[in-house]
């Protein structure tokens, strides 16, 4: 990366987005512009595109007509990774991908607020903060429960219906001395503080809202316990309120489906569960009924006997050919249940034969992969029920 430098001094770019987070086009003039690999490494002499830190990715957008798709601070020269050349000296007219970094900040304040308000309230301290694309994860050191995340989750957002105004400052110093603040790091120069009255105050390098009204949601959508404390994922902005609408809209058609009021729909959900297990124990008492019957079918001179499955399980078929096999101790006993065109699950069974020889002579026929034991073999064939039953009638 050093090799953008020109004559070993390094070139200071101003950091417009610490004094207008929310600035989206500015013009500035190039310093040094030099190609790595596929690339362009571009400094400029001011932007207001944010270097990836404190958690946050970088911000891409455009510098003339090329895209940016990063941007990384090396000591004091912020490094635009861009997809053309420029020349050093030009003015360039510049431009952020608004709606992400916008985004990403109500994310980031939001955060904010969440980790300030469980450090202030349970003395948890936030050890580990990833922004992703589709959520935030925090770790707290300490295990908090649902209904305490409730609380959380309803006081973040009460924060931003008083749309309490957020600050920034750099401190060194007594001043940084002074002043009580959360940070994983030990600081002790030029330090960023971002205080969002009222609510907290926290070392971090990332833009942020100028006022917690700009969030507009903080959604906490899941919790888990990770090392001695808590894991919770959360949305803030735009990715909540996108994520809520996702979930009503779905509740919608739920309770389209169930013809119930949508405040109901755990309720009416919890009916149908309760039919499906009433179902299911019944599925299963008529399943036994009819094993019991068709073993009370079978003749002592079958000595091969072959069903064809359309509605018993695995281990309703198992029963079928042990009960097979009990009955009369010298049958093969075998099921196929159908599993695509021309293509049979099979279960054999017998106390007598050798199902081990049987099974690869049914593989080697039939286009089959299964084994087993000597007494039960299970697998597949690609073959046609005429196929299967004239393999079966060899066994008589």
């Amino acid at each position: 990366m050093a090799a953008v430098f020109k004559r070993g001094y390094i070139m200071t770019t101003e950091k417009l987005y610490y004094e207008d987070s929310h600035l989206k086009e500015f013009k500035a003039t190039v310093l040094n512009c030099k190609k790595a690999d596929e690339r362009y490494q571009v400094i400029l002499d001011r932007t207001a595109f944010f270097p990836e830190g404190g958690g946050q990715a970088a911000d891409t957008g455009t510098i003339e007509n090329f895209n940016v798709s990063d941007v990384q601070e090396v000591d004091s020269s912020i490094i635009h990774f861009v997809d053309g050349p420029l020349e050093a000296g030009d003015e360039v007219a510049c431009s952020i991908n608004w709606d992400q970094r916008f985004r990403r900040m109500q994310g980031h304040s939001g955060e904010h607020i969440v980790s300030g308000l469980i450090h202030k309230n349970f003395g948890c301290n936030n050890v580990g903060f990833h922004m992703g694309h589709e959520t935030i994860t925090i770790d707290f050191d300490q295990f908090l429960d649902s209904k305490q995340l409730k609380d959380i989750e309803y006081n973040a957002n009460k924060a931003i219906w008083e749309n309490h105004p957020v600050s920034t400052e750099i401190l060194s110093g007594e001043s940084l001395k002074a002043r009580e603040y959360r940070s994983k790091l030990d600081l002790d120069e030029n330090v960023r503080i971002v205080t969002i009255q009222d609510v907290d105050v926290c070392a971090c390098c990332a833009p942020h809202v100028n006022s917690t009204g700009e969030i507009g949601l903080i959604k906490i959508i899941s919790s888990i316990h990770h090392n001695d404390g808590v894991r919770i994922e959360m949305l803030a902005g735009e990715d909540a309120f996108i994520f809520s609408d996702k979930l009503f809209e779905n509740s919608k058609k739920i309770s389209h489906m169930l013809s119930s009021k949508i405040e109901e729909t755990d309720i009416y959900v919890q009916s149908v569960l309760n039919n499906i297990d009433t179902a299911k124990q019944t599925y299963i008492g008529l399943s036994r009924e009819f094993v019991d019957l068709k073993l009370s079918t079978i003749n002592s001179k079958d000595h091969v006997i072959t069903y064809f499955n359309t509605f018993l399980t695995d281990t309703q078929c198992r029963d079928f050919i042990n009960g097979c096999c009990d009955k009369y101790s010298d049958v093969v006993a075998a099921v196929f249940t159908k599993s695509s065109e021309d293509s049979y699950k099979f279960i054999l069974g017998s106390h007598m034969y050798d199902l081990q020889i049987i099974c690869k002579d049914l593989n080697d026929k039939l286009n089959g992969r299964g084994g087993g034991s000597k007494t039960m073999v299970q697998g597949t064939v690609s073959a046609s029920k005429a196929a299967i039953l004239e393999f079966m009638r060899t066994l008589h």
